[in-house]
């Protein structure tokens, strides 16, 4: 059973834009319980990709970064580990809006449409598991 003593509440995993947090308070509003999930999944056209969705169960080990009462960002730790130092930004363009990352220190090279990235250097990630990841063998 999930606990509260099970998270890690951590404010410097994900930098947060002052745009960030207002977005993140007004679509939380009346919503308790409810929070904005941020992970690294691997695929997209250069190795990983962010992935943002709304969320009601947190997972044991997340990392919970307040925003405002009742409103969060919950991050897995290995997420944690490529997020780390990366900046959560909340863009308005004129037809669209969108959270993105910004400035993530981990990433390399990626496409041009932000949503995908490379990691510089595997070997300087300090992940959260025994071992490195197998080389693909195929």
């Amino acid at each position: 059973m999930f606990s509260l003593s099970s998270v890690r509440f951590l404010s410097d995993v994900l930098n947060v834009t002052p745009s960030a947090r207002e977005r993140l308070t007004s679509m939380f509003a009346g919503s308790p319980g409810t929070f904005l999930r941020v992970a690294v999944d691997a695929g997209g056209c250069s190795g990983f990709q962010y992935r943002y969705e709304v969320d009601t169960v947190p997972d044991e080990g997340d990392d919970v970064i307040p925003i405002a009462e009742n409103t969060s960002i919950h991050v897995d730790p290995i997420s944690s580990v490529f997020l780390s130092g990366a900046t959560l930004d909340y863009v308005q363009e004129p037809f669209r809006s969108f959270f993105t990352i910004a400035d993530n220190p981990h990433a390399g090279a990626g496409c041009s449409c932000g949503t995908s990235f490379e990691v510089n250097d595997l070997d300087d990630l300090t992940m959260p598991f025994a071992g490195k990841p197998a080389p693909c063998s195929g």
